[in-house]
């Protein structure tokens, strides 16, 4: 369910009542209604705010992030989050959550994406176990190809982690771009009251520093998240916060349980300098193939001028119409009956008479005996007289 379709009066609680994820009640403090979006319920909670199922005549059901007022406090903040949704307006569909309306500038700043209606990652590992097989490969593909649209247009997600990917019906969805920012600007983290904004289980250590965050660190993230998915626990677990930002910053990280296919890869992008890590799209690359099957590469199915493959038939022509399709050119025998084949046998005759013709030449100038004369080539006449072959 992806709520596209308009909807109003009774329709609503229909459509609701088809939502798989977990609703939260409304408390007295939560808003009901807000600029013409019904809110029915609490769907997410986090750092930037809290995100409520809704509903719009025109939409049908949507997902409404209200931010919490520091977001927005002052100016400069307000401009730098007004860029932030501009360029998030950029970023395809394809495997995030289409950001479709914002207000910045009123007493409730708000976002409204589309609404993936699946659970997180991190409910579906805690309440499933592990995934893994063509489950995991599909979720690794699925969310870099979404680091790649982000990347594209310019943004750095910042905050990569299991609650920010959505297992929708229709693929894995990378969600939350509250505090995506530009690519080389300062890591939200660096302005945060407790000073990290990230969550510490998955973001790239150079978060924990006050510079400049590149694509990089989405893909750290993105291999923590990957580790999560397939084992359950970040590959920098620990008993606590302290020891775990240690690890961080100074182990190595702990992928076992993760399938060999895979473990060479998250390696790479949990690195610790950021500068030696694959790009988004150097990674899909490097991970489509490894999971090619082992072996010869298989001949394509179109074949090629010396593999001898049979092109596939081309489509019947319709019923009454003249059949223009490319004829395939075949190679008969000549039969008595055909133009061409009295043709080639007439030449064929031809030529014969006139061979022996010059064999009787030469045979009768050698049978003089005694003579020391040179054979004579045949007459011309001969050759004149006799049809040329074709």
């Amino acid at each position: 369910m992806n709520g596209s379709a308009p909807v109003g009066g009774d329709a609503v609680d229909d459509l609701l009542a088809g939502v798989r994820v977990e609703v939260h009640p409304l408390t007295t403090r939560d808003l009901t209604v807000l600029d013409g979006y019904r809110l029915h319920g609490r769907i997410g909670e986090g750092g930037q705010g809290s995100v409520y199922l809704g509903t719009d005549d025109a939409r049908g059901l949507v997902a409404v992030k209200v931010l919490h007022a520091n977001w927005v406090a002052d100016p400069a903040s307000r401009d730098r989050l007004a860029g932030e949704v501009a360029a998030a307006r950029r970023v395809p569909a394809l495997c995030t959550a289409r950001l479709l309306d914002a207000r910045l500038d009123g007493p409730t700043p708000y976002l409204v994406t589309e609404f993936v209606d699946g659970p997180s990652l991190q409910r579906q590992v805690r309440s499933n176990g592990p995934l893994a097989g063509d489950a995991l490969d599909r979720l690794a593909v699925g969310t870099l190809t979404a680091l790649i649209t982000i990347h594209r247009a310019g943004l750095v997600h910042h905050d990569v982690k299991p609650g920010n990917v959505l297992l929708g019906p229709d693929g894995p969805r990378v969600v939350d771009f509250g505090i995506a920012a530009p690519t080389g600007t300062v890591s939200p983290g660096a302005s945060s009251t407790d000073g990290v904004l990230a969550t510490p289980a998955f973001m790239a250590p150079e978060q924990l520093d006050p510079a400049e965050v590149t694509p990089a660190a989405d893909l750290f993230s993105w291999a923590s998240t990957m580790t999560f998915a397939a084992t359950g626990r970040s590959p920098f677990h620990a008993g606590d916060e302290a020891a775990l930002l240690h690890r961080l910053e100074h182990e190595a990280p702990d992928l076992a349980g993760v399938p060999q296919h895979l473990r060479s890869l998250l390696r790479s992008c949990l690195i610790k300098d950021p500068q030696l890590r694959p790009s988004a799209q150097q990674a899909l690359n490097r991970l489509l193939e490894d999971l090619q099957p082992a072996g010869p590469p298989a001949t394509p199915v179109w074949g090629t001028p010396d593999s001898g493959a049979t092109a596939p038939a081309p489509p019947p022509a319709a019923a009454g119409a003249p059949d223009r399709r490319p004829q395939a050119v075949r190679h008969r025998p000549p039969t008595a009956g055909r133009r061409g084949g009295r043709r080639r046998r007439h030449s064929s005759k031809r030529l014969l008479a006139v061979v022996a013709v010059v064999v009787a030449v030469r045979l009768a100038s050698g049978a003089d005996a005694g003579s020391t004369e040179q054979p004579r080539p045949a007459a011309p006449a001969a050759h004149q007289n006799a049809p040329a072959a074709p």
